[in-house]
């Protein structure tokens, strides 16, 4: 990818990397907060974050509410629990090397 460019994160609408699929590129670290849009929003099932990079999910727009973070890991199902179709907006920096 181009070097002023950050793959990040990639998130789907069903579980099991199923459903519409979206990859994360930023141009900068680290990001302002990130509100998702259709089809993304309020729909996320599953999720993955890169390696190198720490994104905090959230439940509301504008990074607020409940939400949690994640680094370098995959999450397959997001079924029972708050976070299942309800995610809203992220965040994303680098770890330090």
């Amino acid at each position: 990818s181009d070097a002023s460019t950050f793959d990040v994160a990639e998130v789907w609408t069903d579980h099991n990397r199923e459903g519409s699929d979206g990859i994360l590129v930023l141009d900068s670290l680290p990001t302002c907060c990130l509100n998702f849009v259709s089809p993304f929003i309020d729909s996320i099932s599953s999720l993955q974050v890169f390696p190198g990079f720490l994104c905090g999910f959230f439940v509301d727009i504008n990074c607020s509410g409940p939400g949690f973070n994640l680094t370098n890991k995959y999450i397959s199902d997001l079924n029972g629990g708050i976070f299942q179709d309800s995610i809203s907006s992220m965040s994303c920096d680098a770890l330090p090397k």
